[in-house]
């Protein structure tokens, strides 16, 4: 049993006394810098200065109650001045300078190795992030394999608060903010590029012939993945590697995902009965690109003539609580009216309350045509009570 002290503001410190109780901790006092406060009770506990909290314990854990962000200021003053030990403070210990949330937590696992992010959405020359290729490391010691990486942002992570030009030079994800002193993977997404059945008209694999160009067993990385001590994901991870309901081993990787929340990305032209379980989970979803609402559309854009079999696995996914996201790319080839009514008509349908509005990455232009028709999409998501998220085709200003 640890004792504990508990610093700063005491009304704050209420709630968490049973919290810390639970987790075997004995609280012993209350510490305050403000003398109107000392040598009083509070909660039964004694309210003391540091000086004496000191005299009386040899060995304590301290918890600082204030409020962000004014808490990581105060532990960093503790800590550089002597007052307590790093290893002392409860708190989780942030400290503020210039990154971003892939920088600081993410790993995109792709087909030639990992990835801290996958560039601002223009990025259309992947050559130019930062990659850490795979080896034998990743299967014979992956916490080594995790540290190179987390290495790896910390160079990148160095060169940007000196001032120097870095991958991530200019990126507008890039904020000042309080990070986790102890780094961590919190952030992962699989995209392997692994098979897929359909031939849509905007698919980078349209460069490469539709070829499945990935030979890595995605099972194997999500298995030595979860044996990481330096990963911990507290975001839902993104599966993305390919159509998982066309991979041979679409079970087993969906029961190897099922302790996380998981967003995965799908064509929906297969319906899976694990899937479908995984997504009735708070936080996991499908997210299914239709984009159109016709099937004349949907074949000239997806390049086969599985619209129906689409819309009848759409009401399957949603169905029982399934969380189920459709998304609509809008391009020249989609705008018209019949396909934006015939898209919301199909979430009306299927009981779907959430759709992603989006563009096609892969043009460098947003015409005047598809911010009308996006704008007109999110008008009608409004009037059926769906829930709308824009992806680069408007901004406030255009509503």
């Amino acid at each position: 049993m640890s004792k504990l002290v508990l610093y700063g503001t005491v009304e704050n410190a209420k709630k968490l006394l049973p919290e810390f109780k639970s987790k075997g901790y004995v609280p012993e006092c209350f510490c305050d810098m403000d003398k109107n406060k000392q040598n009083i009770q509070f909660l039964g506990y004694p309210v003391l200065s540091i000086d004496e909290v000191k005299k009386k314990f040899l060995d304590f854990k301290v918890y600082v109650t204030l409020k962000e962000p004014e808490v990581y200021e105060e532990i960093s003053k503790l800590i550089n001045e002597g007052v307590f030990r790093e290893e002392q403070i409860l708190n989780d210990i942030k400290e503020k300078y210039i990154s971003c949330d892939y920088l600081e937590y993410g790993l995109e696992a792709l087909s030639d190795g990992v990835y801290h992010c996958c560039g601002d959405q223009n990025t259309e020359d992947y050559a130019k992030l930062p990659i850490m290729p795979y080896d034998d490391t990743l299967f014979e010691d992956v916490d080594a394999f995790i540290l190179r990486f987390i290495e790896q942002k910390r160079q990148i992570i160095n060169g940007i608060n000196n001032g120097k030009h870095t991958s991530c030079t200019g990126c507008p994800y890039l904020r000042e903010d309080y990070w986790h002193k102890t780094k961590k993977i919190r952030r992962l997404n699989y995209s392997l590029d692994h098979a897929c059945n359909l031939k849509c008209s905007y698919c980078y694999k349209k460069k490469n012939g539709y070829k499945h160009t990935s030979s890595l067993d995605v099972n194997k990385i999500i298995t030595k993945f979860k044996t990481s001590k330096f990963i911990s994901v507290e975001h839902p991870v993104i599966y993305s590697s390919g159509e998982i309901s066309v991979q041979s081993d679409a079970d087993e990787i969906i029961s190897n995902l099922q302790e996380y929340e998981v967003a995965y990305i799908s064509n929906g032209t297969r319906y899976n009965a694990n899937l479908h379980n995984m997504i009735k989970k708070t936080s996991s979803s499908i997210l299914i690109s239709l984009d159109s609402g016709t099937r004349e559309t949907y074949k000239r854009i997806k390049g086969v003539d599985l619209f129906d079999k689409v819309c009848e696995n759409i009401k399957k996914y949603s169905s029982d609580g399934g969380n189920v996201i459709l998304k609509y790319i809008i391009m020249e080839d989609n705008l018209n009216k019949a396909d934006l009514d015939g898209f919301i008509d199909i979430c009306k349908k299927s009981n779907v309350k959430n759709i992603r509005i989006s563009r096609n990455w892969y043009e460098a232009e947003v015409t005047d045509k598809i911010k009308t028709a996006a704008i007109q999409l999110v008008y009608k998501a409004k009037r059926n009570n769906i829930f709308y998220y824009n992806d680069g085709t408007i901004t406030c200003n255009n509503l």
